[in-house]
């Protein structure tokens, strides 16, 4: 089988263009639940963890720097999952809505895969069904707190190949506009020379 490539362009998330994943967590406009003058601010009520009626469960994730391409695609079916980043490292995260558990074959729609640059300033819960794949970090590798239903790994992992099941590869590409301007403590600039040449369909991956 010819495999066809999918080119899947990097966007910045706002709660906007996030939705149909899930929930895009930041730092809430609104006023403090609880505030106390020059010591905390406190806000409840952020977001739901949906766990099918199970019990949470906190695991830890890493991640590590590779090419910006994937043919693997997983969703749990049964649990919200959330991804807390630890040291404030960017990444990027390649989404799709989910899909119809009807459809044959039951696979994400290649035309609705999303990527998203998260700066390490927010964090992200995915809707029970949402197709995706271990985030791309910019640096070495990256470190996650995960939350989501107890037994999902042992029993809610759909982990689906595109080439193999679409003839679909794809891969993600970072252009000008959409790298901010400002970010943690590490280099933008140095992020998008390193991946520029990718925004002309050049292959090479050059490490940060």
């Amino acid at each position: 089988m010819q495999l066809r490539e999918v080119t899947v362009k990097a966007i910045r998330p706002t709660q906007e263009n996030f939705a149909k994943f899930g929930t895009l967590i930041e730092l809430p406009k609104s006023a403090p639940s609880v505030s106390a003058p020059g010591v905390l601010d406190y806000w409840d009520k952020g977001v739901k963890l949906d766990v099918g009626g199970g019990n949470p469960e906190l695991g830890f994730l890493t991640t590590r720097f590779r090419p910006f391409e994937f043919t693997t695609v997983e969703r749990h079916v049964k649990s919200d999952e959330t991804f807390i980043p630890l040291e404030g490292k960017a990444c990027v995260f390649a989404l799709a809505p989910a899909s119809d558990p009807h459809k044959n074959p039951d696979m994400p729609d290649p035309d609705e895969v999303v990527a998203f640059i998260l700066d390490g300033s927010v964090a992200v819960n995915l809707s029970a069904g949402v197709w995706h794949w271990a985030p791309f970090p910019s640096a070495e590798n990256i470190n996650f707190v995960l939350a989501l239903r107890d037994g999902t790994v042992e029993h809610d992992i759909d982990l689906k190949d595109t080439a193999v099941n679409m003839g679909i590869t794809f891969k993600v590409v970072l252009c000008h506009s959409t790298i901010p301007e400002t970010g943690p403590d590490w280099s933008w600039m140095q992020w998008l020379r390193s991946y520029s040449r990718m925004c002309v369909n050049d292959t090479a991956t050059t490490k940060p």
